[in-house]
């Protein structure tokens, strides 16, 4: 696992488990710097991020509905008839597995 070990305000060098340096970078700002006055609501912490489309799936929706049939898909949905489930109708536990 590796760890960050902070030097002065404008280096940050990480380190191996060895204790061997991997790589240094000057940094023109400081952790402390970047809290500070940081509190919920500038942060926006009540707010949620929205899914992009790419997050969502969007592709693979686009090549499902490419390869679709929609005839085919209404045929179906008119098989399945109007009437709500009935006693019996749902699958139980070990039908479903």
């Amino acid at each position: 696992m590796m760890k960050r070990e902070v030097k002065g305000r404008w280096s940050i060098a990480t380190e191996r488990p060895s204790g061997k340096t991997t790589r240094k970078v000057n940094m023109p700002f400081s952790e402390a710097g970047l809290l500070k006055g940081l509190d919920a609501e500038r942060a926006h912490a009540d707010e949620l991020a929205q899914a992009s489309a790419a997050e969502m799936g969007e592709r693979y929706f686009k090549a499902r509905a490419a390869r679709g049939n929609v005839a085919q898909a209404l045929e179906i949905v008119k098989k399945a008839g109007s009437e709500l489930p009935g006693e019996g109708d749902a699958l139980s536990e070990a039908d479903s597995k």
